[in-house]
């Protein structure tokens, strides 16, 4: 079933019964950002199925512990840092990130129609030297962004298919650090 605003509204208010205002939401994808109101701290901006499958409420809540999001659990959880390169439609270009599941999961629940070949994928023990990582690749390489025509839930961190051979080299590196240090 294709998610609309009514299914949205619904949901989030299932998830967060009557602690949010939903009048400014313009919903149009589950993963479009819509404005929210926190009755407590004003207006933020959230994905749609961040707010209701992962829970996730107002920021300034979450630093009070009141919206039920928390990042420790999530960050101390086993993490794969990964890179794939997509193709189709017309397309070919590449996406990293970090997930707690498996990567193959990680394309199934992010519903990406694109074919797939991963050329990365390394576990970590401790989540957060993933997401350290991850954080390093963005600052270097989201500069150099690539927009594929479909979106998809992580589509933001997906590069010109170029600087494949570069982006290899800078985990493989990272990767004799993480080994040896």
């Amino acid at each position: 079933m294709r998610t609309n605003v009514n299914t949205f509204l619904a949901r989030a208010k299932e998830v967060h019964g009557d602690k949010y205002d939903y009048s400014k939401v313009d919903y149009q994808t589950t993963e479009k950002k819509v404005i929210i109101i926190c009755k407590e701290h004003g207006e933020f901006l959230m994905r749609p199925r961040a707010h209701y499958a992962d829970q996730r409420g107002c920021p300034n809540c979450d630093k009070t512990g009141k919206s039920g999001f928390h990042k420790s659990p999530w960050y101390e959880k086993t993490k794969r840092l990964y890179l794939i390169e997509f193709s189709g439609n017309g397309e070919r270009f590449l996406k990293f990130g970090v997930t707690s599941n498996k990567v193959e999961e990680r394309i199934i629940k992010g519903q990406i129609l694109y074919q797939y070949k991963i050329l990365f994928d390394e576990k970590f023990s401790d989540g957060e030297k993933a997401i350290e990582i991850e954080k390093k690749l963005k600052s270097k390489y989201l500069k150099i962004p690539y927009v594929p025509e479909m979106s998809f839930r992580g589509s933001s961190e997906c590069l010109e298919f170029g600087i494949k051979e570069h982006l290899l080299k800078d985990l493989k590196r990272i990767m004799i650090k993480k080994t040896s240090g």
